[in-house]
């Protein structure tokens, strides 16, 4: 019961870490394909 527990934890905390790090990749890529718009419209006009 203990063992399932403490590995429960490491799994989601794992879990945790690896979907914040992918977020915060998918902010960066976001923000950069909207400064690239951004150059771009105002380089158009």
């Amino acid at each position: 019961m203990l063992t399932t527990k403490i590995l429960r934890g490491i799994s989601f905390q794992s879990f945790a870490s690896s979907y914040s790090t992918t977020v915060e990749g998918l902010d960066k890529i976001r923000a950069r394909r909207y400064y690239l718009l951004k150059t771009l419209m105002t380089s158009s006009n």
